[in-house]
């Protein structure tokens, strides 16, 4: 077993905070004269909260080639912890990562996990 140096980065990222969101009608227009109407206010961005950092212990490695979608790899996650100012909790087995390197370059990653807190 080896610690995973660059196999798990835990964004840690909440978002939070009202959103603006569009709405359309199927109604037709009516002639009624319009209300008069609050100036709208700009929508505030997303809050972000960092969570922690995850440290993974990585098992075997498997690599399927060509698939339809790329080659992928598969890392079995036996071990591990998660620590931040609000939260601490240990990785639970069975965990693994399903990353997908497309035709393109791009990496698709497919983490799946379970924490438990103490």
């Amino acid at each position: 077993m080896r610690v995973a140096t660059a196999l798990l980065v835990c964004l840690g990222l909440t978002a939070s905070g009202p959103f603006t969101l569009a709405q359309t009608s199927t109604r037709a227009p009516t002639t009624a004269a319009p209300k008069a109407q609050k100036a709208a206010e700009p929508p505030r961005a997303p809050a972000f909260e960092y969570l922690g950092t995850l440290h993974a212990e990585t098992g075997t490695r498997t690599v399927v080639e060509n698939g339809p979608q790329g080659t992928r790899t598969i890392v079995q996650v036996v071990g591990g912890r998660f620590e931040g100012p609000r939260l601490k909790a240990s990785v639970q087995t069975p965990a693994g990562d399903w990353i997908t390197n497309r035709a393109d370059g791009s990496y698709r990653l497919d983490v799946r996990l379970t924490l438990k807190t103490a």
